[in-house]
Formats: C-alpha cells, structure tokens, sequence
C-alpha cells in the first residue's frame, strides 16, 4: 500500500510554533515532548488517513475535514487524493466556536 503524503498549511505551521513557545515557557522538555506527540499523531496519517473521525463543526464547508486528538490538541485534516493536508492545531480548551479554517 502506498503512503500519503502530508502537507502542512502555514497557519498550521504557525499554530504549532505557538503550542511549542507557549510550552516552552513551563520547559523545553515539556514543548517538544508535546510536538513530538503530535507529529507522531500525524505519521499515522500516511498510512491511514481515514483514521479521525469527521469534524462535525466544518462539515458545512463539505470538504471532509476530519480530526485526531492528542492531548489537549485537535489536529484537523482533509484528505485530497493522495494528499493529507493539516489545517489547523486547535487547543481543545479553546472556545469550540473559534474552530475556522
């Protein structure tokens, strides 16, 4: 079976270096253990990207978003042939409304 291939879009690029800064400041250790998680969480994707489950607060976009969850941290994709694109990094803490691609 062939892999997917991964993209990252630049705002989930951005998020991601926010989650690592924000963590760093309790220590170092602590963000990249935390990044390391979810990028592992990502490696699964290629594989299988059906995985997640459907992300029912953009399925109004119709686009097949769906999402994994590590920790405290929704990582949200769309499947596009043999692409997997990460959208967002949202902190499920978060107000569930500020959810937007």
């Amino acid at each position: 079976m062939k892999e997917y291939k991964v993209v990252w879009t630049a705002k989930a690029i951005k998020q991601l270096d926010r989650i690592y800064d924000f963590l760093a400041q309790q220590g170092l250790l602590v963000a990249e253990k935390q990044v390391l998680a979810l990028l592992e969480k990502v490696d699964l994707l290629k594989q299988f990207p059906q995985t997640g489950q459907q992300e029912p607060r953009l399925k109004h976009l119709k686009k097949g978003h769906r999402y994994l969850v590590e920790s405290n941290y929704k990582l949200v994709y769309r499947i596009k042939g043999r692409l997997v694109h990460i959208v967002l990094v949202f902190d499920t803490r978060q107000d569930p409304g500020k959810l937007k691609v």
